[in-house]
């Protein structure tokens, strides 16, 4: 599956991603850089994420800013 990640500075950084069957999230990150072609395959070091919790609220006393853009 494909992901475009906005940064700050409005440049677009292209890439993937897989959902695995454990349900953790791959992303192909390493490598990547703004405005280069999207990568084809996700390699042995793709970033793993790993879901810890269903809750859909925020920890009390969290802060929330506004981005500066």
């Amino acid at each position: 599956m494909q992901l475009d990640i906005i940064l700050a500075d409005k440049r677009k950084v292209q890439t993937i991603f897989e959902l695995t069957t454990a349900g953790d999230l791959r992303v192909q990150m390493r490598g990547t850089q703004p405005d280069t072609p999207r990568p084809t395959m996700l390699d042995s070091n793709a970033t793993q994420l790993q879901k810890i919790s269903d809750d859909t609220a925020l920890p009390p006393n969290t802060e929330l800013r506004k981005s500066c853009s």
